[in-house]
């Protein structure tokens, strides 16, 4: 039985040396998968300044850095909104790409909150895999964060008790196998962990440098 989960997003944080060819990759794959996966015309444009720490948008402001986007995906003949941030920024010779793609907390009315949707909707927003590492191809690599909320009527419970660890860890495996699509190895679990009162799990193995798919979910509570 799938699981409901509340407003779950997907962050890509991926890396690219500033002498690796071709040196617009990271843009030019945001511009991609925003574009054609996702159906938005605006792009994302790069501003190049001179500095050790960079914000890279070109159209950015004192406050805002982040190149805003949203749109619509369909999941069991339901159209819902998600929305998105693209962040570019460059550190001394590396280029970085934050980008966050998620189901909003809130209705459009900022009033409402979002409807609880089942975990299968993470993979609405890695469509056709575009947010793997293999379609990525980033010179120094990636890591993909993925969080849900814990429905409410899940949230009582006590997570720390082993039975129910062991519940947590059963929903953070269905979120990863539906974020990622079934011709694709899910990476190996690694490591649970607790980050700001929530658990979190680490997928991937270092030691497997060739076939090392970085992932992170993190179980609000």
């Amino acid at each position: 039985m799938t699981s409901k989960v509340y407003a779950p997003n997907v962050h890509l944080f991926a890396f690219h040396l500033k002498t690796s060819e071709p040196t617009t990759l990271l843009w030019d794959k945001c511009n991609e998968i925003i574009s054609q996966k996702f159906g938005v015309t605006k792009q994302l444009e790069i501003e190049e300044e001179s500095g050790y720490r960079v914000d890279l948008l070109k159209d950015k402001t004192t406050d805002d850095v982040a190149f805003h986007f949203g749109s619509n995906v369909t999941l069991d003949n339901t159209s819902l909104a998600v929305t998105g941030v693209a962040t570019p920024l460059r550190i001394q010779d590396t280029y970085g790409l934050a980008l966050n793609l998620r189901r909003p907390e809130l209705e459009q009315n900022q009033t409402q909150r979002t409807q609880a949707v089942p975990s299968s909707f993470l993979k609405q927003l890695n469509p056709a895999g575009c947010l793997m590492p293999e379609q990525i191809s980033s010179s120094i690599g990636q890591t993909l964060v993925l969080t849900v909320w814990y429905t409410e009527e899940k949230r009582w419970v006590p997570w720390k008790l082993l039975q129910h660890r062991q519940e947590i860890r059963k929903l953070a495996d269905e979120c990863l196998r539906a974020f990622i699509p079934p011709q694709i190895p899910c990476p190996h679990f690694n490591q649970e962990g607790e980050l700001f009162g929530s658990p979190i799990f680490e997928y991937g193995v270092p030691s497997q440098p060739e076939k090392y798919c970085h992932i992170l979910v993190w179980i609000f509570w």
